[in-house]
Formats: C-alpha cells, sequence, structure tokens
C-alpha cells in the first residue's frame, strides 16, 4: 500500500486564478504537475532566503520521500515542525518517513500526534490503519480506516486499503465490497481493478469476469496502472501484454534509482552469488532449490542468502540457513539497506527469487547493487525492468520467436529452467482413499493449483470429464470456504452435482507428496500452469496432462514434461488437451504405461537430476560473470549438455 503523501499545493490568489509570479508559487506549481526535480530546486532556492518557511520544508521532505528517501526527508518535517507544531501535514508525513525506515511503532505513535492535532484528518486515520495491518493488528486496522471512512466516505484509499485488510484476514467478500466501493468512487486508482478481479478469482467468483478481463487487457494495452503483473499470469493475456504490464508496474513501484554499482568489480577467489528470497521457509520455492544450495560448488562459488522474511522456526529454514556459507536476515531492513548490504559485501550474481510474487522487494534491485542481476525461478516471466540482466528459462518456456517479450537477456539451460530437490521426501504412510474421502473404485482426476488459476474455460473441460467419465471424480486443492461453494455451484450449473468434486486440506509436504498415489491423473491449468505443483506430482508419480501456450507461465508445464521425459502428455491446443485426458481415463492400459514410464524416468530424467542441474546453472553464472569481466555487453547465454556439444 503505497504512502499517502501529502504536501501543500496551494497556489491560487484571491480571485482563484493561479500564479508563478515568486519563487514560492513557482515550486508548488512545478510540484503541482508533477515537475518534482525543479520543484526541489525551487524550493531550496525559498529556504535560503526564508529558512522558515514551513510549507517549503515540508513539501521538500516529501519530494524526498517520494524518491525513496527517507532519512533525508526527516529532518526537514522536523525543522518544519520545530518552526510551527501544529502542523498535521507536516507530523502525518514525518510518521511516513518512519513507516518507509520500518519504524511501524514509531509512525503509530506519529499519526495519533497527528490525528490529537486535527481529528478529523483522514488521511492520517488511513495510514494508521495501514500501518497496524502491516503488523497484522486487524482489528485496530479496521477501526482506523472506519474512521477515515466516517470522516469522508468517499475517500477511496481507505476503501482499498480496507479491502487489502480484509482480505488478508480471509474475508473474502467483505473485502470484494470494499474494493468495488473504492473502483466506484476512483476507478483509475493505481491496480485496483487487478486486485478486485484477483480476489474474486481466489474465491472462484465467476460472474463478472467476461467483462472484466477484456478491459483490464484494454487498459494494459493503453499504459493504464490496473493490475499487478503477478495477478495478470492467470488471465487470458498475450506474452507482449505481460511485458508491457511488468514495465508499468515497474516503473510505478520500482524505478531506477541512484545507481550504487558503477565501477568494475574486482574478481574473487570465487565468484559470489547471493540469493535474495523472502521465502527461505517452509515454501514451494524453498522445495526447489533447497538442493541446488547445497550443491553448489565451493571451490568457484561463495553462496550468499539474504532473506527478506522474519526468521521461522522450522526445518526447511533451518536446512537453508546451514547450506548457505552466509546467511543476512534483513527483513527489518529498507530496501536501500539491503542493497547497500549487497554492495558492501561486494557480490558479484545477485539472484532474485521473488520477482513479483508475494512480500517481494524489487526495489532493492533498482539500486543496481551487483554488477549482474538474474531474475531466477520465483516469477515465470520478465521484470521489465532495465536493471535486471538476465532471466533463466529453457528452450521450451521461451522459444526464440519469444525473445523480445523479455526485456532480460535468456540463460538458456538444457532440458529445464526448474531446479528440484532430489532428496524431497516422502511419507511412508500408504494413504487409503476412503481416508480422503475419495471413492475406492471410481476414476480420480486431481488438480492441486491454487484456486485463483482455475478459470471458466478450463473448469468447462473438467465438468465435461466428469460427466463423460461415468462415477468419475475431481480432487482439488481446498483454499477457501468461497471457493469451494462458488466452485460446487458452477459444477451444478454445467450439469455436474457437488459430490462428485472433493477438496484436500492442506497438509505438511510429505503426506501432501504421498496422497497423490490415491489420484489417477492429474489436470493442469491453462493460462497460469503449475509449477511446483507440478513437479510435486511428478515426483510422486502421478501423471500431469498440460497444455502448451504463449506465455512463460502458460508453458511451464510443457517444460517439465519434456525434461520428464513425457512429452506425449503435452497438448497443443484446448480440444487435444480435452481428448488427451478423455483418453488416458478411459484406457487404463495407456495411463498404466504412462506411469510405468514416469517412475522409471524418474530416476535419470533431468527434472530431477539436481546435481546435473547445478552444474548447468554454474556454467550459465560463469558465463555471464566472463562477460561482465571482459567488457562486453550482455547477451543471451546457451548451456549445452553433453549430447549438444557432441553435435557441434
Amino acid at each position: 500500500m503505497k504512502n499517502n503523501l501529502h504536501s501543500n499545493k496551494s497556489i491560487r490568489n484571491g480571485k482563484g486564478k493561479k500564479f508563478v509570479s515568486d519563487p514560492m508559487s513557482k515550486a508548488l506549481e512545478l510540484d503541482r504537475v508533477g515537475d518534482f526535480l525543479n520543484a526541489e530546486i525551487e524550493y531550496k532556492n525559498v529556504l535560503k532566503k526564508s529558512p522558515r518557511n514551513t510549507s517549503a520544508l515540508t513539501n521538500l521532505g516529501v519530494i524526498y520521500l517520494r524518491r525513496g528517501d527517507p532519512k533525508n526527508s526527516i529532518p526537514l518535517f522536523e525543522k518544519s515542525l520545530h518552526f510551527d507544531a501544529q502542523q498535521p501535514l507536516a507530523v502525518n508525513n514525518l510518521g511516513n518517513a518512519n513507516l518507509e525506515l520500518n519504524k511501524p511503532e514509531e509512525a503509530i505513535s506519529i499519526f495519533k500526534k497527528a490525528i490529537l492535532l486535527d481529528p478529523n484528518y483522514f488521511v492520517a486515520y488511513n495510514n494508521l490503519g495501514k500501518t497496524l495491518f502491516m503488523l497484522h493488528r486487524f482489528e485496530e486496522a479496521l477501526q482506523y480506516l472506519d474512521q477515515a471512512i466516517g470522516i469522508n466516505p468517499n475517500y477511496a484509499r481507505a476503501h482499498r486499503n480496507k479491502g487489502s485488510v480484509l482480505q488478508e484476514n480471509r474475508q473474502y467478500e467483505q473485502a470484494i465490497s470494499s474494493y468495488t466501493k473504492a473502483f466506484e468512487i476512483e476507478p483509475a486508482y493505481p491496480f485496483l481493478l487487478g486486485k478486485l478481479v484477483h480476489l474474486q478469482q481466489h474465491i472462484c467468483q465467476w460472474e463478472n469476469l467476461a467483462n472484466f478481463f477484456p478491459l483490464l487487457l484494454k487498459k494494459v494495452d493503453q499504459g493504464y496502472s490496473c493490475i499487478y503483473p503477478f495477478s495478470m499470469l492467470a488471465t487470458p493475456s498475450s506474452p507482449i501484454q505481460q511485458k508491457r504490464c511488468a514495465i508499468i508496474y515497474t516503473k510505478f513501484n520500482a524505478p531506477l534509482a541512484e545507481r550504487l554499482f558503477s565501477h568494475k568489480r574486482k574478481s574473487h577467489k570465487k565468484v559470489r552469488l547471493g540469493y535474495v528470497s523472502s521465502d527461505f521457509r517452509e515454501h514451494a520455492v524453498a522445495t526447489l532449490i533447497a538442493g541446488l544450495i547445497e550443491e553448489h560448488d565451493r571451490q568457484k562459488f561463495e553462496i550468499i542468502g539474504i532473506s527478506l522474511f522474519e526468521a521461522t522456526n522450522d526445518p526447511m529454514r533451518a536446512r537453508l540457513k546451514a547450506a548457505f556459507d552466509k546467511f543476512f536476515d534483513v527483513h527489518n531492513l529498507t530496501e536501500k539497506e539491503i542493497a547497500e548490504l549487497i554492495f558492501h559485501n561486494e557480490i558479484d550474481i545477485v539472484i532474485d527469487l521473488n520477482g513479483f510474487t508475494r512480500l517481494h522487494k524489487t526495489k532493492i534491485f533498482s539500486y543496481r547493487p551487483a554488477p549482474i542481476q538474474v531474475n531466477f525461478l520465483g516469477y515465470p516471466g520478465t521484470l521489465g525492468a532495465e536493471y535486471f540482466d538476465y532471466i533463466i528459462a529453457d528452450s521450451v518456456l521461451i522459444p526464440l520467436e519469444h525473445r523480445n517479450f523479455y526485456t532480460e537477456k535468456i540463460a538458456y539451460l538444457p532440458k529445464t529452467y526448474q531446479a528440484n530437490d532430489f532428496k524431497r521426501l516422502i511419507l511412508k504412510k500408504q494413504f487409503n482413499r476412503s481416508d480422503l474421502g475419495l471413492p475406492d473404485q471410481s476414476f480420480v482426476f486431481c488438480s492441486f493449483n491454487n484456486s485463483y488459476k482455475i478459470t471458466p474455460g478450463i473448469f468447462d473441460i473438467w465438468m465435461r470429464l466428469l460427466l463423460k467419465v461415468e462415477g468419475s471424480v475431481l480432487w482439488l486443492l481446498e483454499d477457501n470456504a468461497s471457493a469451494i461453494f462458488n466452485l460446487k455451484n458452477e459444477a451444478k450449473k454445467r450439469g455436474v452435482t457437488g459430490d462428485r468434486l472433493i477438496f484436500a486440506s492442506r497438509i505438511k509436504t510429505a503426506g501432501h507428496l504421498a496422497r497423490h498415489k490415491c489420484a489417477d491423473l492429474f489436470l493442469d491449468t491453462i493460462y497460469y500452469n503449475g509449477h511446483t505443483t507440478t513437479s510435486d506430482a511428478l515426483w510422486a508419480g502421478l501423471p500431469v496432462v498440460t497444455h502448451c501456450g504463449n506465455t512463460f507461465a502458460s508453458r511451464v508445464g510443457a517444460s517439465l514434461l519434456m525434461a520428464a521425459g513425457l512429452p506425449e502428455l503435452i497438448a497443443n491446443s484446448i480440444e487435444d488437451y480435452e481428448n488427451l485426458a478423455l483418453r488416458l481415463a478411459t484406457e487404463p492400459e495407456r495411463l498404466q504405461n504412462i506411469r510405468k514410464k514416469l517412475a522409471s524416468n524418474k530416476q535419470t530424467c533431468a527434472l530431477f537430476n539436481t546435481k546435473k542441474y547445478t552444474k548447468f546453472l554454474e556454467s550459465a553464472f560463469s558465463q555471464m560473470w566472463n562477460c561482465f569481466q571482459g567488457g562486453k555487453t550482455f547477451e543471451n547465454i546457451f548451456v549445452m549438455d553433453d549430447v549438444e556439444k557432441k553435435q557441434l
């Protein structure tokens, strides 16, 4: 949630006409039209002549805040308040500065002072509610946001923030109501429409998607900040639209900042790799990379972990922390401070494992703290930022004709882009179908992808499969009560009784892998394939049918199946997807042969060969580093396996 920055921009004379005759008026006019660079110059000119001008001090502080420099904004706000302590606007912005410096408790105290100065200052109520939300104090947050709305019912920001609190508290229908209200008040509010649509997808509320999807795509084509790139992945968008969306978001949220790295880095004895993530804990990304971190060649590389998420007490966190040569917990630092840590530790190649996923901090990389910056694994698409040099991919994910859809250069790995951990444990317990609420004799279709990936078109196919395969059921992952209700209702609309949809509760990974054996066939989603979810199924021995689309996110299933040696499970059209799933469900021998092939391939295929994968990735990193050391322009990288080398 963006800070609510306020500056005093009143520049009208007694007749209501604009004037720019004096330096302060000129500064205010420049500020009003968004020319902050020249406004800063004019405010400084004002302060040379009138150092006690509180409006100039406060507005200059706001400009510093806007450009991500809260440390230098604070003295300006404090000086302004020294000359006049009765300024709720300056107090509010002082609170914003402390919030930017990851000092939420101090910010709370300051926002309360602003409210004491002006009990009707709805902006401060909103900021206080937002800060309490960040601390997961949801009930208090809602109280202050409701007060902001009570003072100003047409304050879209407070309605939007209330929606975020309700969403985080899993009160999804109420959150949708708040987002809808905010959208009605201010349709152009940045990223609001996409947030509303994504939440509707999350609970499988599809009534408005037929109208919202075209509207979103049109707005992206027109350059509007209407949807987060991550949310865009689960829409019927093209690769060029996803690239455009990423560029829009990056310019809005994390434009290129003051560059830290600006000279040729001296060579170290080992190339220093810095992995940055909020997911060094029990999380899908950690599940994939744990073996990779352990397998890195310590003779050539020093491996550094930079954790954006507060410490968790779980086995995966402990395993990863032990696997890194150095491990920094930086969850209390600002993005700039984290960038400075990367810079001062002279990390040669910094690897962003988040991309635009939840809890990301893309601004870190906008400071250019390392000579080489890589987009890897966590986010399936381009980041649209000039400060990311490479994206890790393979030739299935990004065919040669798709390169223009990425702002990064492509580092092509052979076989698969996805790391996997060959040490992953599968619980030895043998689940019975009856234990899981599944029928003993019926065919079990399965899809454990997140609910927001399920769209009406793919659900149509699944329901037709249930109607054609007598007695079959669809086994889905339990996400939220609203999604369960809505999906069962959608099934009824398509002639399928709700009891043929069965929902699996979330359990620990080893048990989750083991229960895959109770399913017959995994059905992938279309716009946003399963990633770790698909690897889970294949590792557990469950065949997956996927459709190969045009975007990174919709081609991952094909990439993984190719790496598993199962190209026959990849459909190139929606019709083929449905027909393939139906054949496998009605031809037991064909499906059994696929299962046997998967079991055999699992021991030798590229998808689960962690050691060989690590060597390929290290080869890509070495080529990046040699290119940089040689002063060459970054170009696409192609890592070849032994077979490809022999063919040269």
